[in-house]
């Protein structure tokens, strides 16, 4: 499939597993050109985006790719995300001053820096910390990037049903099968058929 660079690809790919990295895009063929005999057979160009021509000016490419993404981490995990957040923060956002305009006057900045500090942050740390948190879970910014995580990629249950129709679900399961065919019980267990542990 990738000719002579299928060997880096396989590198790349064994990279990822092997350091547990999650690639956030992926470049796919659209899913009407994943059947490239049927183009074939039809005798026609083959829609997905493949090199045409090579010279010394560089590379000339035809057809099309689709960016696949991790919608579904958006769709399933950010609003959870947000929540724990929310629920750290409590109310402590709201019982910080509106801006930092409270250090300008003497008083006020005595007063603020008396009683809102913590044993682990001082009154100004702690604000800033918790108008960043704000910023994520409370302001008019905040609203509109879970909507925006939520619904970029479509409602849920129609995300969900994507990913369960394209899953490769024979290959998972070929996966676990020879999984579950590599665990032998010890010699002694071979006869245990009424799973007390004890061989007959």
């Amino acid at each position: 499939m990738f000719g002579d660079s299928a060997d880096r690809v396989t590198a790349y790919w064994r990279y990822l597993r092997d350091n547990d990295v999650y690639a956030a895009h992926a470049i796919v063929a659209p899913q009407a050109a994943r059947d490239p005999a049927y183009y074939e057979r039809a005798n026609l160009p083959i829609p997905t985006l493949r090199a045409v021509a090579e010279d010394d000016e560089g590379v000339v490419v035809h057809g099309m790719k689709m960016l696949a993404t991790g919608a579904i981490l958006a769709n399933e995990n950010y609003s959870g995300l947000i929540d724990v957040l929310r629920e750290l923060c409590g109310g402590g956002a709201m019982q910080m001053p509106a801006d930092v305009t409270v250090l300008d006057d003497a008083d006020l900045a005595k007063t603020f820096r008396e009683f809102w500090h913590t044993p682990q942050l001082d009154a100004v740390e702690r604000m800033k910390l918790h108008r960043l948190a704000w910023d994520l879970v409370g302001s008019e910014f905040a609203g509109r990037h879970l909507r925006y995580e939520k619904f970029y990629a479509g409602v849920g249950f129609i995300v969900r049903g994507h990913n369960f129709r394209e899953a490769p679900w024979q290959r998972f399961d070929a996966l676990v099968d020879d999984l579950l065919g590599k665990l032998e019980p010890a010699p002694d267990r071979q006869d245990d058929t009424d799973g007390s542990g004890h061989g007959t």
